[in-house]
């Protein structure tokens, strides 16, 4: 049984006061997704001592994040079990073509909206005063990107991004989604290696990676294990 929304708060207060514990880990241990305990928190007026409120956000991804640079300097970051990618930068040059996004800069991301399900305002309180981040999750409740401001960032922006974007509901709660069921790819042996390899060899532009996966109908962890070393190099 997923323990309730006032126990979901009242853990991460202790948990995060007893050994400062990112989200992440405090989501583990409660047996819920970083979503859930992110989702928890919405509804709550004002940010509770040494505690954290959310607010969620409509879903007009494109529209908020080409609204980021407004907040000036931030840090960008995405991870996942493997790695942490952190970045420190403005967002600029956002566009869009269709769910697909673009961020070109000192911050470069490629975004695929479809996957993009839930998003929040978070703001948390603590001795050192308050941390404001922009947070995205997919229909697992896993975190897929966030946004935290620096010491330096424009909070009045923020303010007026989150009273832009909040969203009508502001009810707790996230609705954890079963993963859609993925078809296995197509066998090694059915690719045409020597025309993948020398369509890869013929790229003008970094952009052109994903159709050509599309054309041989390779996964990419598949296209890196059977490319050749010109291309890649295997680090474990």
């Amino acid at each position: 049984m997923k323990p309730t929304i006032h126990r979901i708060r009242q853990s991460f207060i202790t948990l995060r006061k007893e050994g400062r514990l990112r989200h992440r880990d405090i989501a583990t241990k409660l047996t819920i997704s970083e979503g859930e305990l992110i989702a928890a928190h919405v509804g709550l007026g004002t940010a509770i001592r040494n505690g954290l409120r959310a607010i969620r956000l409509n879903t007009e991804w494109p529209k908020l994040l080409a609204s980021i640079e407004t907040l000036g300097e931030v840090m960008a970051l995405t991870r996942n079990e493997a790695c942490v990618h952190e970045k420190i930068g403005q967002y600029r040059h956002v566009s869009h073509d269709g769910s697909v996004g673009l961020v070109v800069g000192e911050i470069d991301l490629r975004i695929f909206y479809q996957q993009w399900f839930a998003g929040f305002a978070v703001i948390e309180s603590s001795s050192q005063g308050e941390q404001r981040s922009l947070q995205f999750f997919d229909a697992q409740g896993q975190a897929i990107h966030k946004i935290y401001l620096k010491p330096q960032s424009d909070v009045p922006a923020f303010d007026g991004i989150v009273s832009l974007f909040a969203a009508s509901q502001q009810e707790p709660g996230f609705e954890v989604l079963k993963p859609k069921i993925k078809s296995d790819p197509i066998p090694d042996e059915a690719i045409d290696r020597a025309g993948f390899w020398q369509a890869w060899r013929d790229l003008k532009d970094t952009h052109d990676f994903y159709p050509l996966l599309k054309k041989y109908t390779l996964t990419r962890t598949q296209a890196l294990r059977l490319a050749e070393p010109e291309f890649v190099r295997e680090l474990s």
